[in-house]
């Protein structure tokens, strides 16, 4: 290291927090892939580490040579937690699809799909699917209009030619890849992310919802009766009007929509219990719901 260099580091030492650099006194004597780290990299993780809140001796963070700061599988529970809410529970659910993956590819030793869900958004879909009872909504129309209930999935593979550890099984690191690409699916983090023994390249991503299974159970959870789909007539509904004045009916598709959702969210909301506005989001949401199956219908 030149001395300019050696300037450098000490400049950028001066400016990191009390707390950064407590944590670059412990990383001194961290090992990393065999070698001690160098005093560029141990300030580069410190950085990183107080900036994102987390703790690279725990292994939720490292530095690694020549790729820069990683994010281990700690790393992303820690966080997913923190942003959802201690009081929002999110698990993972695994399953082995070495076979069926991709049969073409004979060097994958392990391909595991991991699908998380949280409690918050699923009990919100549910609300949302009791509403849609209320108003007589068949399956397909409650499919439509509020979605799929909410999930994310993502792919862990491990190929045949990469390192095997005595003591970390390459069933649990896959296991391990598939439930990272699930939280950076769900959370949208966008961090690097390296396996815990640090050797191995990750191997991972998100993954298309397969929803077919959903849609049955959705399916279930509806009688059929010869109700109507709409919640009001469409002489009615065309006669309700937005908050800015405007006809519903002459609204486009895409802004009926947000307005639609807008409604949702505010019935959804406890903290709402004005009766009188209460009706009136409860109308106007039947209004856009009456109008929007007039414009399937009609293919308008």
């Amino acid at each position: 290291m030149t001395e300019e260099e050696k300037k450098d580091l000490v400049l950028q030492a001066k400016q990191l927090p009390p707390r950064a650099m407590e944590i670059a006194q412990q990383l001194k004597l961290m090992v990393s892939n065999g070698q001690k780290m160098a005093p560029e990299e141990i300030l580069t993780l410190a950085s990183f580490a107080y900036r994102e809140g987390l703790d690279p001796l725990n292994g939720e963070c490292w530095y690694i040579k020549g790729k820069g700061c990683m994010v281990g599988i700690k790393g992303l529970r820690r966080k997913a937690t923190e942003s959802l809410g201690y009081e929002d529970v999110w698990y993972p659910e695994f399953r082995d699809i070495t076979q069926t993956y991709d049969p073409n590819d004979k060097e994958i030793l392990y391909a595991y799909e991991c699908t998380i869900r949280n409690t918050r958004a699923t009990a919100r879909w549910l609300r949302l699917q009791d509403e849609a009872k209320s108003l007589n909504f068949t399956a397909e129309k409650t499919i439509e209009v509020f979605g799929h209930p909410p999930f994310w999935r993502g792919v862990g593979v491990v190929r045949k030619n990469e390192y095997a550890s005595p003591t970390y099984p390459q069933t649990t690191r896959c296991k391990k890849r598939a439930e990272a690409a699930a939280i950076n699916a769900m959370m949208g983090f966008g961090y690097d992310v390296m396996d815990e023994d640090q050797r191995a390249p990750l191997e991972i991503k998100a993954i298309e919802k397969d929803t077919s299974q959903q849609d049955d159970a959705i399916e279930a959870e509806f009688t059929h009766s010869e109700a109507p789909e709409t919640p009001m007539s469409i002489e009615m509904a065309e006669t309700a009007k937005s908050s800015d004045g405007r006809l519903y009916k002459d609204i486009p598709a895409d802004e009926l929509a947000q307005k639609r959702m807008g409604h949702i969210s505010f019935l959804n909301n406890k903290a709402n219990t004005d009766p009188k506005l209460i009706e009136e989001h409860k109308f106007s949401m039947d209004a856009i719901l009456t109008i929007e199956a007039y414009r399937k219908a009609n293919g308008s």
